[in-house]
This record gives C-alpha cells, structure tokens and sequence, in this order.
C-alpha cells in the first residue's frame, strides 16, 4: 500500500536518508551524516510529493519529490530508499512509478555513480541520462500523458 506520508513521518525519511548516505558516501562520518541530513529536513517540509510504502502494515520505503530548481514545471526526487527488510521486492519501482505519474510533469533525479540498483531503477521507468558529473548522474523523465507513457 503506498499513502501520502506527512510531516511526522520525518523521523522515518531521516532514517532511510542517512541509511542512504552511507552507502553513497562511505568516508563520511555518522556525525557528518547527521548534519546532512538534518539540512535537508527544510527540503522535507517543502516537498511536492511525499509518499510512504507499507509493507505488511510497517512502514517499508519512501520517495519524496520537491520542486525542480532547474526546471521550473518539473519536480527532482530527492530521495527514493526502502528499508533493508523490505527490499527485492519491487517498493522502489512502485513508489518511483506512482510519482512520477502524481508529478504529472518532467522529473529528475541525481543518482551517485556507485549505486548501480537505483541507475537501474530509473533506467528501467524510461529515466534517461542528461548529464553525468564527477559526484552525480543526472537522469530525468518527461512529462506522462494520459496513458501514462512518457511523451516525446
């Protein structure tokens, strides 16, 4: 089941971030981490689209979308992560299809180099590469039309 997560789901979203970043950036510290992420609790309350997969009624993965600096109509997804226990089992690409279809426009992400599960996760739902720097590949998907296909 996948619902609107809110506010008071931060605690959760904090969680999987920092989870995340470990893997991302392995040389940080969890101090380092902590501080990180905390700066991007602004971004949580700004968020466009918030949404929460549950698995077996436990919260499972979120992915949470804000407004695209660099495309004024378009959303970037801040953060996609499932929880250890519920992964491999398809919450990623469920949360990911569900709002890029609720995004209704063109969305973007910044994927690390090394995480080869979420290259796939987004090649695999049509994302497409649009720029590649040393710390991120940038991928990005248009607007669906009604039938839920990319447009051209």
């Amino acid at each position: 089941m996948i619902r609107d997560a809110s506010d008071r789901d931060w605690p959760l979203a904090k969680s999987l971030y920092i989870e995340a970043a470990r893997a991302t950036h392995p040389g940080s510290t969890e101090q380092e981490r902590e501080r990180h992420v905390e700066q991007r609790k602004t971004r949580w309350l700004e968020a466009t689209l918030r949404l929460l997969a549950l698995r077996d009624g436990r919260p499972a993965g979120l992915i949470w979308l804000v407004r695209d600096r660099a495309e004024p109509r378009g959303q970037y997804v801040q953060l996609v992560a499932v929880e250890r226990w519920a992964r491999r089992k398809g919450l990623a690409r469920l949360l990911l299809r569900e709002a890029v279809r609720r995004a209704g426009g063109t969305v973007r992400a910044g994927i690390h180099p090394d995480n080869a599960s979420s290259l796939a996760l987004f090649a695999g739902e049509g994302f497409v590469t649009e720029a590649v720097t040393p710390g991120l590949i940038f991928v990005r998907r248009e607007a669906c039309g009604a039938a839920g296909r990319a447009s051209a």
